[in-house]
């Protein structure tokens, strides 16, 4: 996805399963402090570049998925 310095960027799964799906985000490896299926960056600036990946798991069942914001 490529966005301007200033516009909003969201990312988002959908993921059905019991138990109840948990979702952790990540900016180039690195875990964020972002637990929902929807990671929204209201005001993408150069800095939030990068590759973002989700990782979903329900029981033990885990399912990834990535995009890169430019």
């Amino acid at each position: 996805m490529t966005v301007t310095a200033g516009q909003s960027a969201s990312f988002g799964v959908v993921a059905v399963g019991l138990p109840l799906p948990q979702y952790q985000w990540h900016k180039d490896g690195t875990a964020l402090a972002a637990y929902h299926n929807v990671l929204e960056l209201a005001a993408a600036q150069p800095v939030d570049a990068g590759l973002y990946a989700v990782r979903v798991t329900s029981g033990a069942t885990t399912w990834e998925a990535s995009a890169t914001l430019a």
